[in-house]
């Protein structure tokens, strides 16, 4: 199974769902948007000038990400717990359920903050109120690079909508920024809209196998195999890469890393004891080859990284065995 999902990888195009420049108006129109005194009435201006429910769910995910903080303190303070509901009945229980939800997603609107579960629900909202079917996911993500365990403590939230009878993924909690230090830093990022599926569960584990949107799922085993996938991966728009399984092997001389860039491919290093270190490659466009030393080089991790001023900017990380 391994092997098969590994081959079906490296068949498959990632270049995302949009094209270049495609949601220009849209996304000033919905930066430019501000806050009403209800969520309800300000998806309905804010989508009011849009025709399909693409543009409708792009002004939502831009205007959330856009004004939703995460809220840190929450997620340290682990007040997210899911709340049991009694009732004499399904329907009071229901009733009771939505009611909270309602409330929830009110608090979010209002305070301009809120956790994974919040921006998701937000969103799954806002897409009711425009018109647009959408759905709330829970599931696991990786947030170490270092880690090649089931991150059963890293839970998440996020959404898909449906266009055109075809499920679409979206995070939107990822699309507005970072934690670092406990701090969040706001940086839109565009490439947690309608990812593809083969991209997206490079990082997001559902708890429901069919929200993987893949035509041959992977297991719980496999999901931690995968390269881990920086912030910078998507900020550099790499739309393809190989190989898709997160080992290199310590018996060859070299292993070949093949990246493939949206414009054109920037030079690429390796991050080593804290120094950037200049790896052989060859360039063609917008693609890099990498030859990578792993002879013997045991449980080491391959991080590749871009120079961005006097940063090193992180892309992908492999594992050495």
């Amino acid at each position: 199974m391994r092997t098969f999902v590994f081959t079906l990888f490296l068949l498959v195009s990632l270049t995302p769902f949009i094209k270049a420049g495609e949601f220009d108006n849209v996304d000033k129109y919905a930066r430019s948007i501000h806050k009403t005194s209800d969520y309800k009435t300000l998806t309905k201006k804010l989508v009011a000038s849009f025709k399909t429910d693409k543009e409708k769910a792009r002004a939502i995910y831009v205007w959330i990400t856009d004004n939703i903080r995460y809220d840190w303190n929450k997620f340290i303070k682990g007040n997210n717990k899911r709340q049991r509901i009694q009732g004499r009945s399904k329907k009071e229980i229901q009733l009771k359920k939505q009611k909270l939800k309602e409330k929830k997603i009110n608090k979010v609107y209002s305070s301009g903050k809120g956790v994974c579960e919040d921006y998701s629900m937000l969103f799954e909202a806002m897409c009711r109120i425009a018109g647009v079917k959408s759905a709330y996911i829970r599931g696991y993500t990786r947030t170490n690079s270092n880690s090649m365990r089931f991150p059963t403590n890293s839970k998440h939230a996020w959404n898909a909508i449906q266009l055109g009878g075809k499920w679409y993924l979206i995070d939107a909690t990822w699309g507005a920024g970072y934690v670092t230090n406990g701090r969040f830093h706001k940086k839109f990022e565009d490439g947690f809209f309608m990812t593809k599926p083969e991209i997206f569960i490079l990082s997001h584990f559902p708890k429901e196998q069919k929200w993987q949107l893949l035509e041959h799922p992977i297991s719980k085993q496999m999901f931690p195999k995968n390269p881990y996938l920086h912030s910078g991966f998507y900020e550099f728009d790499i739309v393809d890469f190989t190989p898709k399984y997160g080992f290199l092997s310590a018996k060859n001389k070299f292993s070949i890393v093949k990246l493939k860039f949206k414009n054109k491919a920037p030079n690429v290093y390796q991050y080593k004891n804290g120094k950037l270190k200049p790896i052989e490659s060859t360039k063609n466009g917008n693609e890099i080859e990498l030859k990578i030393p792993t002879l013997a080089e045991y449980n080491r991790n391959i991080k590749l990284v871009v120079k961005k001023g006097k940063k090193a900017i992180p892309l992908i990380t492999y594992k050495i065995k």
